[in-house]
């Protein structure tokens, strides 16, 4: 068989067909997914969780539910329950101690490996998470093009995420700090960065700048871009590529 004739060529209206009918199964993809609901949403807790969550015993939970000043959660059959959001309401009244002091400007964390395939999203996910769990205020900003961190928020980095939904712009040198990109998720407390595989063209755009200007200081990029980010968060995660 003459592989010539298998080929056949494609004009630009064919290939938007094809990208607009990847983008639909996408979407039917993560709906499927997502199953019941269309969005993602945290979970609840119970008293015993709370306790745990707060460091204190189960007992004190119970104390502080007759004083009425935290949220009493709902009661479903023989148990209570607190959303998220009203978990991280008990968090930061029984842990303020161990907040952020007034003032003082929020920490970074970053989630690196030279290593692909070692758990560097899930790690830097479930960081946050767990950050935010404990009374935190977490930013989530997503520097891997492959956008793992991104889509276990629910969003879908090839369909949904834009340049100025990203730090691209950022390194562009377009714009001089992140909170442009900056985007609430379904998790309470955890605000998110996306990426996208447009991410890539930074390895281009970076250098690129490098040349224009020998005094432009490459490795300054990111660390100015997040001075005002880290005057309102406790926390900032970044998840590598």
């Amino acid at each position: 068989m003459d592989i010539k004739q298998t080929i056949r060529r494609q004009n630009l209206e064919d290939i938007e067909q094809q990208a607009h009918k990847i983008a639909g199964m996408m979407d039917r993809i993560r709906s499927a997914m997502l199953a019941p609901s269309a969005v993602k949403s945290a979970p609840t807790l119970k008293a015993v969780q709370l306790a745990d969550l707060c460091g204190v015993d189960k007992s004190k939970i119970s104390y502080r539910l007759t004083r009425g000043d935290l949220p009493a959660g709902e009661i479903h059959g023989n148990s209570r329950e607190w959303t998220m959001a009203e978990a991280q309401t008990w968090a930061r009244e029984l842990r303020s101690e161990h907040l952020r002091p007034d003032g003082a400007a929020g920490i970074t964390i970053t989630v690196a490996n030279f290593k692909g395939g070692v758990a560097k999203t899930t790690s830097a996910v479930t960081l946050a998470q767990g950050l935010s769990m404990r009374g935190h205020r977490v930013l989530l900003v997503d520097l891997d093009p492959q956008g793992s961190a991104t889509t276990l928020f629910g969003v879908l980095p090839d369909a949904e995420v834009e340049t100025e939904h990203t730090a691209m712009s950022l390194f562009t040198g377009e714009q001089e700090n992140l909170k442009y990109a900056v985007r609430s998720t379904y998790w309470p407390n955890i605000d998110l960065v996306c990426a996208a595989p447009l991410l890539y063209g930074a390895e281009f755009h970076l250098p690129a700048r490098q040349a224009r200007d020998p005094g432009f200081e490459f490795w300054r990029v990111l660390d100015r871009g997040l001075d005002l980010p880290r005057e309102e968060y406790d926390v900032i995660v970044i998840d590598t590529p």
